[in-house]
């Protein structure tokens, strides 16, 4: 099994699961609900830089996951192209994401104005977590309330996403699947 379809299985994986991260600001508790929505893979993974390559298959965001768990697209359809490298970083931190997820992460109010260099990264909150190198997760809130993912980074160097970024005050973590199981509790 390659990069991409590693990548893919735990994304898959990921998607059975709820993350409740409970916090307090100011003396009031507030709550992320962390889902994973299978079209989501699409833009984490970077399919949106292979404008410099022709994918062997053409599929729809939703289907990105069935295309390659399939075998339909491989890495090494996508290692053609010049952003090849920076997939190749996201590809590993999706594989590394539950575990981060399941042991001791930080949670920050990101505000990338903050940062001492430029992105163009927007996010309400950035989950960094470290698992076999440190892992950034950059997340937003739809209307319902739910959270979902826009970004997702290892840790380079020259880039810690986490500098000057205000920390939230973790009080409780959940994960749902079925059955709620409390990872951590203040």
């Amino acid at each position: 099994m390659d990069l991409l379809q590693q990548a893919a299985a735990a994304w898959k994986e990921l998607t059975a699961y709820t993350y409740r991260i409970t916090y307090g600001k100011s003396g009031v508790l507030h709550e992320i609900v962390l889902k994973f929505d299978l079209a989501e893979f699409y833009h984490l993974a970077g399919f949106q830089h292979l404008k410099d390559i022709t994918l062997p298959v053409r599929f729809s965001h939703a289907k990105a996951i069935d295309v390659v768990l399939s075998g339909k697209l491989a890495e090494a359809d996508i290692a053609k192209s010049e952003s090849y490298e920076s997939i190749r970083e996201r590809l590993t931190a999706i594989t590394r994401l539950k575990a981060a997820l399941d042991t001791s992460f930080r949670v920050y109010r990101f505000n990338p104005d903050s940062l001492p260099f430029f992105t163009r990264i927007t996010a309400k909150h950035l989950i960094s977590a470290e698992c076999g190198g440190v892992v950034f997760l950059f997340t937003d809130s739809a209307e319902d309330g739910t959270t979902f993912s826009k970004s997702i980074f290892l840790k380079r160097p020259d880039h810690d996403f986490s500098q000057n970024q205000k920390a939230l005050t973790i009080l409780k973590i959940e994960r749902e699947n079925g059955e709620l199981i409390c990872l951590y509790s203040r």
